[in-house]
């Protein structure tokens, strides 16, 4: 074989490998992109669960008295329900009817449970709570994840006939709104995005803390991968604290006003949702805060008095069988 010819090869297997190598690497990045949309369509129906909690945990040690005291209190609501899509604008924006299928509710005061409910329990069949079992409501659903409520007169009719209760707090605008929310997603108008990419939004939680204040909510595509034949795109959330207001809010509560200086603060503020990119639909999210204050004051003695308050507010969405 001639050298003209070696040399001929070896440039053609040269390019090849270029070849090769830009295909792989042009696949590698068509599959760490994602279009970080919700997608629905006339007649798909889900089965969701959400769960949210909030907690507040009240300890006061003294060692000078040899005295602890603890006063935990937490709520915890689980709903399931079923989301039916009956229509779909030329915006992307659905109108779901929501049938609420599973309740449980639990409130527990200083270890001691003031309400339990659920709805699967038989003795529980004639409570406020199972009025609302099959019962119905509709929202819309935009691409971006945020709800409006369309229509929950008839629901709340269903709770209306006695004195005011928890089963109705479950009904307000707001609180169904946070129910359905999913907040893990970008604007609608830059929702496709590959991995690595990021964007924030400012928010006010809708939770009392003991000094009100706007947290930068930082999201990040952090993968997407195949996974039993499901492309699925894994966002991560952190938060922290924001010096400018979020929207709609001129101007933040005071709170606790000069007592907030007695209280060292820490906060966690973190979340993370799985997007099945063929389907459009949320498989899981969630959002966790945890704020804790502490006071501490000096004692000669054993050592100081220390007040701590732990709050925690929680939210998950599941879809389920």
């Amino acid at each position: 074989m001639s050298r003209k010819v070696l040399v001929w090869f070896e440039t053609m297997g040269i390019c090849l490998l270029v070849l090769f190598a830009g295909c792989a690497t042009e696949a590698r990045r068509e599959l760490a992109q994602a279009d970080l949309a919700l997608k629905f369509a006339v007649g798909d129906a889900a089965k969701y669960k959400v769960t949210q909690e909030d907690i507040k945990d009240f300890r006061f040690e003294q060692p000078s008295l040899d005295k602890v005291r603890l006063e935990p209190r937490s709520t915890t609501v689980e709903i399931k329900f079923l989301q039916q899509i009956e229509s779909v604008d030329e915006q992307g924006n659905a109108t779901a009817k929501i049938t609420i299928r599973g309740i449980k509710y639990l409130v527990m005061d200083k270890n001691k449970i003031d309400v339990d409910f659920d709805s699967k329990r038989k003795a529980d069949r004639k409570k406020p709570f199972a009025k609302l079992i099959g019962k119905s409501y509709k929202i819309r659903i935009s691409s971006d994840g945020s709800v409006k409520v369309l229509d929950a007169n008839k629901i709340r009719n269903a709770v209306r006939s006695g004195p005011p209760d928890r089963a109705s707090n479950l009904l307000d605008d707001k609180v169904i709104q946070r129910r359905h929310e999913i907040l893990s997603l970008p604007d609608v108008d830059n929702h496709v995005l590959r991995q690595g990419d990021t964007w924030s939004r400012i928010k006010t939680p809708p939770h009392r803390l003991m000094v009100q204040k706007s947290f930068e909510k930082v999201y990040t595509l952090k993968k997407v991968e195949d996974r039993e034949g499901r492309r699925l795109a894994l966002v991560d959330m952190n938060a922290t604290e924001s010096g400018v207001p979020a929207e709609g809010v001129s101007k933040m509560s005071s709170g606790m006003g000069i007592f907030a200086n007695l209280f060292d603060t820490e906060e966690t503020y973190t979340g993370e949702m799985v997007l099945d990119l063929n389907t459009g639909k949320v498989a899981k999210y969630n959002e966790k805060l945890v704020t804790k204050y502490v006071a501490a004051e000096p004692k000669p003695d054993k050592g100081p008095d220390v007040l701590t308050i732990t709050l925690t507010y929680a939210t998950s969405v599941e879809m389920i069988d």
